[in-house]
């Protein structure tokens, strides 16, 4: 009777522990803030959905994530909130391999943000195009200029620093095409209804100006 009632405890705990894992899981991977849960999410849904109908592919952080369809699209999003540039290339080496006939690139903002170098920035952009090219073979990568916001005002200089080595960057390759936006890159006229209230995200107004130069990538499939 003793070692029943002590197999029965055992059980109870086993289940409880159980039960705290599943639940810990579960909100990691529903937890709207981490890359990483994020990314599982994706690549849950890459795993078990259709095909995809759109013929591009839109990476990046929050900026492609919101991206409103209606001003550029129709894309396979796949934007990361808070992701940094390795993090995005970590979802997309467990990604299906398949052929995009464009992609669109929105990365280097929270990396500088999160404190990383410019050398350790620019490295990473490198080794993600090399990795795109590699496993969608895209006609075209448009990769975009990093926005200025009014809440990273800090950040300005090596903002500006990175948009001028990208743009350089990428006429050296002959499939990528470099996207500079409309917003203000001067902090004394930066046009404030071009973001959300929290002075990072853009709003719709926001979005016009910074997806304006795309027009060819943007052009309904």
């Amino acid at each position: 009777m003793k070692d029943f009632l002590i197999s029965r405890k055992v059980l109870a705990i086993v289940s409880l522990i159980c039960l705290a894992l599943l639940i810990r899981g579960l909100y990691w991977l529903f937890n709207d803030w981490s890359p990483e849960a994020q990314i599982a999410r994706y690549r849950v849904i890459d795993l078990l959905g259709d095909q995809p109908s759109a013929k591009g592919l839109a990476l990046g952080s929050s900026t492609i994530r919101w991206m409103p369809e209606a001003y550029c699209g129709p894309w396979h999003n796949r934007g990361i909130g808070n992701a940094t540039t390795s993090e995005i290339a970590d979802y997309i080496k467990g990604s299906p391999a398949q052929h995009w006939e464009k992609i669109l690139l929105y990365t280097g903002e929270n990396d500088f943000a999160f404190g990383r170098s410019q050398k350790t920035v620019r490295q990473d952009v490198m080794d993600l195009l090399k990795k795109v090219d590699e496993l969608y073979s895209p006609e075209a990568v448009y990769v975009l200029a990093i926005k200025h916001t009014p809440a990273r005002l800090a950040f300005a200089d090596e903002y500006a620093q990175f948009n001028s080595w990208l743009s350089e960057y990428s006429r050296a390759l002959p499939n990528v095409v470099f996207s500079e936006h409309q917003l203000s890159t001067h902090a004394a006229t930066l046009d404030q209804e071009a973001y959300q209230s929290d002075r990072l995200h853009l709003s719709s107004t926001g979005y016009k100006m910074f997806l304006a130069p795309l027009k060819s990538a943007c052009a309904d499939d």
